[in-house]
């Protein structure tokens, strides 16, 4: 059994797992914290920002970007948003990279960078 099940008609991915549901497409554009904030919560469903470790357990270190494309095919090597904060600087969440495959702490509320949908 492959540990991620695509729903097409649906655009999710069940990770079996985590049992965590995501979007299977990034959302369109980039999007400061604040904005991504409303962003998701206009989203419904139980739509959330993933976590840093949601987003690191996508991880493939076999390919690049590290992330099975064939399951989140339009995933780029642009930062993500998670909903861990730095927990030195309240200003600075965790960001996640699928071009490396790591998590960064640089991202101030101003800083842009992509979504990616969870929930579960």
């Amino acid at each position: 059994m492959s540990r991620f099940v695509v729903d097409d008609a649906a655009g999710t991915v069940r990770d079996s797992y985590s049992s965590l549901v995501w979007k299977r497409t990034s959302e369109p554009g980039k999007y400061t914290l604040p904005e991504a904030r409303d962003y998701v919560a206009k989203a419904g469903d139980g739509w959330r920002l993933p976590t840093k470790e949601e987003l690191k357990g996508l991880v493939d270190k076999k390919t690049r970007p590290t992330i099975d494309l064939s399951v989140f095919p339009d995933t780029t090597a642009d930062p993500y948003w998670s909903s861990s904060p730095v927990e030195v600087d309240d200003g600075i969440t965790w960001t996640f990279d699928f071009g490396h495959g790591y998590a960064y702490d640089r991202a101030s509320m101003s800083d842009k960078a992509r979504l990616r949908l969870v929930r579960g």
